[in-house]
């Protein structure tokens, strides 16, 4: 089963401990091809181990033991005498890693940190640090060719006082490099040696003109979106600034008229002719209170008959009666009386002030 997961290796033995496994394997081949000249060897010299670590197997670490041979080089021509065989596809020349665990390591700093990574590796078997993972970034940058656009632009390292320049390839949209500063000398240096610039997009700054028609007079200076637009609307603001402007007076119209007073053509809706009528219904209501109260009816007899509440409270229809005649005249003294009531209809409470009358 072990041998499906080493291609071109054979696996001779194998140790399955409490803290670890060793997994022991040499190059499936009795020959080796010398990397100066390319000629095939059969030659043994000698042989060494090379141990590995690989991915780990249900949580356990991995350790590779491989045998190493070192083979004579055959061609008289070629200046070495002794070279290693390769590990291929398994590891590079002194690694102490396979490339699997290499490229695992790589995944984790990217998408995490140096040190969130080391802490998730070694959960799952991987014994590894944070500077570790950063090396393995660092060794496996690939190299950069040299751009044909570049945009240059200045950034703040604290603001007002530290700045640096970052140059980028826009035909992928990476950073390339970073300059302290944001003079036009270092920019200006940066761009000679690399040849083989077309295009430098920068913003206004006077440095990275002079840099640029200096370094390379050839290629085309180019604003940016971003400063473009900027340069249009300094433009813009110089011209407006530079007038003077009078708002012009725009007579008021009568908008009250015209939005309260409604068209003669329209017609009432059924909620508005609801609620006309039910006004209707109600003042009828509180005019034949009155009339009642004339021909002698008790107030209380008046509330049953109407459905008012005992407590009258329509004082404006009973304000005008002459409570001096008739049987209720005892019931209010020679002199200055008020009378509050209430009258209760639709949950509305109004207060009814009566005259008094002198005496019998």
């Amino acid at each position: 089963m072990l041998a499906v997961h080493f291609p071109g290796f054979r696996v001779t033995g194998s140790d399955f401990a409490d803290d670890r496994i060793r997994i022991d394997i040499c190059v499936d081949s009795n020959s080796a091809r010398c990397p100066d000249c390319g000629g095939t060897s059969t030659s043994v010299h000698s042989s060494y181990t090379r141990r590995l670590r690989d991915l780990p197997i249900l949580g356990k670490p991995v350790e590779i033991t491989a045998s190493v041979r070192r083979f004579r080089c055959m061609v008289s021509d070629c200046h070495r005498v002794t070279f290693v065989e390769s590990l291929d596809w398994l590891a590079r020349r002194y690694a102490q890693r396979t490339e699997r665990v290499t490229a695992v390591l790589r995944a984790l700093v990217m998408l995490l940190s140096s040190i969130l990574g080391a802490t998730l590796a070694f959960s799952l078997g991987i014994r590894t640090s944070s500077s570790t993972l950063l090396r393995t970034v660092d060794r496996s940058a690939p190299t950069v060719k040299a751009p044909r656009f570049v945009g240059v632009d200045d950034f703040a390292i604290r603001r007002g006082r530290t700045y640096g320049t970052l140059l980028c390839d826009l035909e992928t949209g990476r950073p390339v490099d970073i300059i302290p500063g944001r003079a036009a000398g270092p920019v200006a240096e940066w761009l000679s040696r690399h040849s083989g610039i077309q295009v430098v997009v920068r913003d206004r700054a006077t440095a990275y003109a002079q840099a640029a028609s200096y370094a390379v007079p050839e290629a085309i200076q180019v604003a940016d979106r971003f400063h473009l637009v900027r340069n249009v609307a300094d433009a813009f603001r110089e011209v407006v600034d530079g007038k003077r402007w009078v708002a012009p007076t725009i007579p008021a119209e009568p908008v009250a008229e015209t939005c309260t007073k409604k068209p003669e053509h329209e017609r009432p809706t059924k909620r508005e002719l609801a609620r006309l009528a039910s006004a209707q219904r109600l003042q009828h209501r509180y005019e034949d209170v009155p009339d009642r109260f004339r021909h002698g009816e008790s107030i209380r007899a008046i509330s049953r008959a109407t459905g008012l509440s005992p407590v009258p409270r329509c004082a404006s229809t009973l304000g005008a009666l002459s409570l001096n005649s008739g049987r209720h005249a005892h019931l209010y003294p020679a002199r200055s009386h008020r009378l509050q009531t209430t009258c209760s209809s639709g949950g509305k409470r109004v207060a009814i002030t009566l005259p008094s009358s002198s005496g019998r």
